[in-house]
This record gives C-alpha cells, structure tokens and sequence, in this order.
C-alpha cells in the first residue's frame, strides 16, 4: 500500500513590514496613553521606528511623565522607550478646577 502524505499548513500571520509594525505600535501606544485619565494623552506626540518609542511633549509632573513611560513599557512588543517629556507645572493653576480662585 502507498504511504498517505500529510501536508500541514501554518495558519501563522506573516509578519508585518517593519513601517507598518511601527505605525500599529504607535498607535497602541497612544490608546493606552489616552486610556490613564493622569496622563495629559492629547499633549504628547508617540513615534516609533523598531519597535523603540519615543515620547515627546509637556506635562505638569513628574508623575505625568512616570506614568506615560510605564503606560508606553506595558505595550506588547515595545523594544524600549526614550522620553523627551518636559515638565511645566502649571502654577497659575488651581490643580482641581484648571483656574485660579484669585481674580484679575
């Protein structure tokens, strides 16, 4: 008797172009950015070239910053991330309320 072949097939995706695998992490990242309601999402700019995220922008403390890196480092297929965010505490400010109580 003849021996049956059995073909197996991979039901693996192929692997995205390096550009394009770029531009979905760059978006996870900003989801999970916007995701965290401590993180001021909308005043920082993600990009991403290999899988290495940089975080550019202006926030108000140092917590801001810390929580943007960890949101960015809790993002499968992260390779790394370098932070350029610059802290400007808003001191004019009432932290609750985003105004002050004195008048002008």
């Amino acid at each position: 008797m003849a021996e049956k072949k059995v073909i197996e097939r991979k039901r693996e995706r192929p692997p995205l172009p390096e550009k394009a695998a770029d531009i979905l992490l760059q978006s996870r990242v900003t989801t999970r950015l916007w995701d965290d309601p401590a993180v001021p999402a909308g005043a920082i700019a993600v990009s991403v070239k290999d899988g290495h995220v940089t975080l550019e922008g202006r926030v108000g403390t140092v917590e801001q910053v810390q929580r943007a890196i960890l949101a960015a480092l809790m993002t499968a297929e992260v390779a790394g991330v370098t932070s350029k965010l610059a802290i400007e505490p808003d001191e004019g400010k009432d932290s609750t309320h985003g105004t002050s109580g004195a008048p002008k």
